[in-house]
């Protein structure tokens, strides 16, 4: 994500917040919060905040858990008013988010007006018996192809928001999976903070 994010947004830096959807251990936050001090970091989940415990033993970090879950209705509000508060450019990452959490993750995009950035690796893809999966995914019963399908859909969902220009995907092989295609869009008229000197 870090790769596709900064490509993205080269203006990417200390001045952006981060929120990294469906964090599990925060791996990625960490990842960041090394490479880029002093940005923003809100990590993302329904995990109870003690199956992340080591983000309040450490000071000064730059990352926050807020405990949120993507599939219920007070998601997007509650989200907006955590990044309202922060008041920086938005880069949101959602990796190896299954099924429709990569939809709500798009719809958070589309929402949050200070999004300014997207980067989207989907995993396993939307239950095939749930009324709003798309059943052309299933017509194919190679995991693979089932795969590359549900990644084009997504980018598609992201071209037809009228907000998001450029999209691009791409296969990251230093992904370590199989489901390893990253899928980033960019707000059209992007409000980026200004180039770094």
């Amino acid at each position: 994500h870090m790769g596709a994010l900064e490509r993205e947004a080269p203006t990417f830096g200390n001045d952006w917040h981060v929120v990294d959807l469906c964090c599990g251990r925060s791996v990625t936050a960490a990842v960041i919060s090394t490479r880029h001090p002093g940005t923003a970091i809100t990590v993302v989940d329904k995990l109870e905040q003690r199956f992340l415990p080591h983000w309040f033993a450490v000071e000064d970090s730059g990352v926050s858990y807020v405990q949120l879950d993507l599939q219920c209705s007070s998601f997007l509000p509650e989200l907006e008013k955590l990044v309202k508060r922060v008041a920086r450019p938005v880069a949101l990452l959602g990796m190896h988010l299954c099924g429709t959490l990569s939809l709500r993750a798009i719809e958070a995009f589309a929402h949050l007006e200070a999004a300014q950035v997207i980067a989207l690796s989907p995993c396993c893809l939307p239950n095939k018996d749930e009324a709003s999966s798309p059943q052309h995914l299933y017509i194919t019963k190679d995991d693979a192809e089932q795969y590359r399908l549900w990644a084009l859909y997504l980018e598609e969902a992201l071209r037809a928001l009228p907000t998001a220009t450029p999209v691009s995907s791409a296969v990251v092989p230093d992904v370590l999976s199989p489901k390893n295609i990253i899928i980033c869009a960019t707000r059209d008229g992007a409000k980026l903070p200004a180039e770094k000197k």
